[in-house]
Parts: C-alpha cells; sequence; structure tokens
C-alpha cells in the first residue's frame, strides 16, 4: 500500500489532541504516529475510491466531527486540494477522557490547530470552513462527500444530527460512517439511504452509503 505524503505537526499540543482522538497512537514516538497516521488515510482512501463520485467541477466536502482533519485529507487524497473543505467539531477538551458510545459527544478539540493542520498538507485557507458547532449551524447548501470517521454514529447517535444530514446531501451523496453496535445507526440510515459497503469490525461496522 502506497503511504501518502501527509505531515503531521506533533507539538504538544497537538500530540495530546491527536492522542485523545485516536487511541491506537498512544505509546508511540513520532516516527511511529506518523507512519499509522500516514497509514490510516491510506487505508481510507483504499476504501472509498471506488465509491465517491467523479466530479467535472470543484466539489464539496464536509467532516462531521473532524478532529484534526483526518477525513478532510483523505478526500483531499482521492480528489486534490482545490475544493470546498468543510470541517464541523467543537472547541474545547473534557476533563476526563471518556471511551464508547455516548448520548452526546465528547470534546477533544481545537480548530485553531486543526486549520493548521489542513494548512500544512497543502489545503489553503480560503478553500477551508471550519464550523463550531457550539456557536454555528450546519453550513447550507449540499455536499458531495460526507464523511466522519470514529464519531458520528461511533461516539455519538446518529439521530444527533439525521434530519440535518437528510438536508446537506442530495441524490447521489456518498457518506462513509463507522457505526456502533447495539445502537439504531444502521437501521436508521437504511430508512433514508442505500447502504453500498460495509465492512464489520470488532465494535460495529464500517459503511458508505448513497443518498437516494
Amino acid at each position: 500500500m502506497d503511504l501518502p505524503d501527509a505531515e503531521l505537526y506533533l507539538t504538544e499540543q497537538h500530540r495530546e489532541l491527536l492522542l485523545c482522538q485516536r487511541t491506537d497512537l498512544i505509546g508511540k514516538d513520532e516516527e511511529a504516529v506518523l507512519y499509522l497516521y500516514r497509514k490510516h488515510i491510506a487505508k481510507a482512501v483504499q476504501v472509498l475510491k471506488d465509491h465517491v463520485p467523479d466530479l467535472a467541477v470543484k466539489g464539496r466536502f464536509l467532516d462531521i466531527g473532524c478532529g484534526l482533519g483526518f477525513g478532510l485529507l483523505v478526500l483531499k487524497e482521492l480528489y486534490g486540494a482545490d475544493h470546498c473543505f468543510v470541517g464541523l467539531d467543537k472547541d474545547g477538551k473534557d476533563t476526563e477522557i471518556k471511551y464508547g458510545f455516548k448520548l452526546h459527544a465528547e470534546i477533544y478539540n481545537d480548530l485553531t490547530r486543526t486549520a493548521e493542520n489542513l494548512q500544512l498538507n497543502g489545503i489553503a485557507p480560503e478553500n477551508v470552513s471550519l464550523i463550531n458547532l457550539d456557536h454555528n449551524a450546519f453550513p447550507d447548501g449540499t455536499f458531495d462527500v460526507v464523511v466522519s470517521f470514529l464519531a458520528y454514529g461511533w461516539h455519538f447517535p446518529i439521530s444527533t444530527y439525521f434530519e440535518t444530514l437528510k438536508q446537506v446531501t442530495r441524490k447521489q451523496s456518498i457518506i462513509y460512517l463507522d457505526l456502533r453496535r447495539k445502537t439504531d445507526g444502521l437501521s436508521m440510515m437504511a430508512s433514508e439511504f442505500d447502504l453500498v459497503w460495509a465492512r464489520e469490525n470488532k465494535k460495529g461496522v464500517s459503511t458508505i452509503w448513497r443518498a437516494r
């Protein structure tokens, strides 16, 4: 598998946020963290590349629970940097790190650090919009591809943004979600979207959906 030339700030502040978001990187040195980070991106590209649409014009991409911008960097690898990249998250860090599925999303992020990381990886600031969901609503308009890696549907319920998800997608839009076992995420998504790919893992199922 060819790994992308993705870069990653590994200052103490960036690293602290990253390790809250990607627990498999805990205890690794900087070289190992960067290698695994690139490997995660490459694997996500492999999964998505046969399902995302071909675009003749500038695309619009959305990452829900974007963290430091992982999903947007996956889409940049697929499409290049000259598109509209929108990331949704919240600013802050909960005092106690809680893993697993919660009714309300835990917060371990700083959107300023997200912007820095996206720019480091060649996405120009004018092509990026980062939205703090504590203070702002979902953006207007529809998106060609919506992704959420280990966030929406994995750490907090699909119902949180389900009605909005229907509004920001149009026919043939593609959605990638990691869905936790023993939740209603799969059945809820199937009520409005067509499942085009799925792969089970120990805690849930990775899925790709197409809007009807």
